[in-house]
């Protein structure tokens, strides 16, 4: 915020006789930069988060009444009709939502692939006579591998939102599922009957 000859304007906090804080706009000389913070005019300043910019997207790109063409539209959107505060609003919000979605595919690859090798490992592992420190070091591996792919599976918070919806399976069936799988796999020697107990008691685990 600037008064009319330029100068900025910065943002005093007095206590008033009641005790209570009170805001003072001071500039020029009266102004301290190191001790006061510079006042905002929030006034014609447009606010627009992403979920806005992405259902004011998505209802220009279904507005089939309208008789201007789809590029149009979206340029028109884009452009804020002319306003170059919303403009600037949505291309900063639509940069950012690009870049959240770029680095949460690289992590989902890159855990993707750190899982692939750890299980290609435990194929190998199974030949061979591992200390106890490595079968440590395996299992931390593999604890902090699926913990990272599972902090970006399916958006996370998506997915914690939709479960409940499209998953009916009750809790007890899921569990017997995992139990049996697992049983099976340490009975066809593909798992060790520790791994079984730690992956499916809480208390083991």
């Amino acid at each position: 915020m600037k008064t009319r000859n330029g100068e900025l304007v910065y943002k005093k906090i007095i206590i008033d006789s009641d005790g209570n804080p009170q805001i003072e706009l001071v500039w020029g000389e009266n102004a301290d930069p190191n001790t006061m913070e510079p006042a905002i005019d929030w006034k014609g300043n447009y606010q627009e988060g992403f979920l806005m910019t992405l259902y004011s997207a998505l209802k220009t790109m279904t507005d089939f009444e309208d008789d201007k063409g789809f590029k149009e539209r979206m340029r028109d959107w884009i452009n804020g009709s002319g306003d170059e505060s919303v403009s600037n609003t949505r291309k900063s919000n639509l940069w950012l939502i690009l870049h959240d979605l770029g680095v949460w595919l690289l992590i989902s690859l890159l855990a993707s692939a750190w899982i692939k090798a750890i299980k290609e490992k435990k194929k190998q592992d199974k030949y061979r006579n591992l200390s106890t420190l490595d079968r440590i070091e395996r299992d931390c591996e593999q604890t902090l591998a699926y913990s990272v792919s599972s902090s970006v599976q399916d958006l996370g918070a998506f997915k914690d939102l939709i479960d409940p919806i499209t998953d009916w399976t009750p809790p007890s069936f899921k569990l017997t599922k995992n139990v049996f799988n697992d049983t099976m796999e340490w009975l066809s020697g593909d798992k060790k009957f520790n791994k079984v107990l730690s992956e499916n008691i809480g208390l083991v685990r």
